[in-house]
């Protein structure tokens, strides 16, 4: 058993880290300016931007958001962008709504509310991995989990009216910011589609087709008592790391716990076709990527910060920079997709800021710290799971 370890921590957690440097390594030896990628890199800048220019317009808060649905709902064309675009407000709908009528009664009893926290993770996951339109079901899960821990902080601080006022304002201002990111975005597409297919027309040639970010969902051909077996095997992690991370939330104060739990749910969205073994691959590479893209960022954020402190212009320009660079991975090797999308945010999280607040790292720092909690109670859930697991199993060839 002590031999097998190594092993297995070598093929499930380093063999990624691994593939992801020669991934970058093999997309910067291959980067070129006239390639179709920088066009789909260029609308994701222009999302970004359209999407924090209205929100600072509008005097909304945590512009951040909105720039994350802009630089995460762009798909190849403005058909495909505009059905991403529905999926994510149907579910940040959805789930702001449920948390925003469950968040009062569950807040102040500590039992109900890990409860019910878990058990819309287990149901909120299922339907992510078993069903179509899985993109919905994340985003209302993780919109849930936002406003009921907003409703734990709320509840803390104040009771009554102004406690209801203070939860519908934060679920209304989810629901603001992803509905700008994803208007934005949906713009920008059909006036890319539009210029692409002028231009395409002028110089007689049809424009290159980019490829379309996965979604979750069963896949076509995919043996559905195996998926929805593994789907419900997944989500039931998620519950037992959820609820575990919504009793932290019960004994402390951390905000960044919220970012745990949605570290725990996004880990878990992988292909579930297939052995349970290369499932458990596919959410540890996921882990890994998710937690290098986010120390990329705060890395190079560290480096940029000094030079644009201060310079509006220029704390403008390292974003679309860094925005750019991410799509770009986005749209490369395999390994390096989800890392760059995870680079992005955390990005972005630096960078954009809302009117009058100082830029600084606290942002990526907080999400970086929510992501190491989420990975280490995920792995411990999954860890005694295996060890119960073969206990079980090894009890049963005994009594055999």
């Amino acid at each position: 058993m002590r031999s097998i370890r190594p092993a297995r921590l070598t093929r499930e957690v380093l063999a990624p880290l691994r593939d992801m440097a020669l991934g970058l390594r093999d997309e910067w030896h291959g980067r070129a300016w006239r390639h179709p990628r920088n066009v789909h890199a260029l609308r994701q800048v222009a999302s970004v931007a359209l999407a924090v220019l209205a929100c600072h317009a509008l005097g909304l808060a945590d512009s951040w958001w909105a720039a994350i649905s802009a630089f995460t709902v762009m798909q190849a064309g403005w058909r495909t962008t505009l059905a991403r675009a529905g999926l994510r407000l149907l579910g940040t709908l959805a789930g702001a709504l449920l948390g925003w009528l469950l968040g009062p009664w569950l807040a102040p009893h500590a039992a109900a509310f890990v409860l019910a926290v878990g058990l819309i993770a287990w149901l909120c996951l299922y339907g992510a991995l078993a069903f179509a339109q899985g993109y919905a079901w994340v985003l209302g899960l993780v919109t849930f989990v936002m406003v009921v821990c907003e409703a734990r902080t709320v509840g803390a601080a104040t009771v009554g009216m102004a406690g209801a006022a203070a939860l519908a304002d934060f679920a209304r201002v989810r629901v603001f910011d992803v509905a700008i990111g994803s208007l934005a975005c949906v713009c920008v597409a059909v006036a890319a589609d539009a210029l692409g297919a002028r231009l395409g027309r002028r110089g007689g040639q049809a424009g290159v087709a980019l490829p379309i970010s996965a979604a979750s969902g069963v896949a076509s051909g995919a043996d559905v008592a195996v998926v929805r077996r593994n789907a419900a095997h997944l989500a039931l992690h998620c519950a037992f790391a959820v609820a575990a991370l919504a009793l932290a939330c019960t004994l402390t104060e951390l905000r960044h716990l919220t970012q745990a739990m949605v570290t725990t749910i996004a880990v878990l969205v992988v292909p579930v076709e297939g052995l349970v073994a290369a499932t458990r691959r596919r959410v540890a590479q996921r882990m890994a990527q998710r937690a290098a893209g986010c120390l990329l960022a705060i890395a190079l954020a560290a480096a940029v910060l000094p030079w644009v402190e201060g310079r509006p212009l220029a704390a403008h320009v390292a974003l679309a920079a860094g925005v750019w660079c991410a799509a770009w991975l986005q749209e490369g090797a395999a390994s390096v997709r989800y890392m760059a999308l995870q680079f992005g945010v955390a990005f972005i999280m630096v960078f954009v800021q809302d009117p009058g607040t100082p830029l600084g790292e606290a942002p990526a720092l907080q999400r970086m710290a929510g992501i190491g909690v989420g990975i280490a109670v995920l792995a411990l859930s999954m860890g005694l799971a295996a060890v119960g697991r073969a206990a079980w199993l090894g009890r049963g060839r005994a009594t055999g």
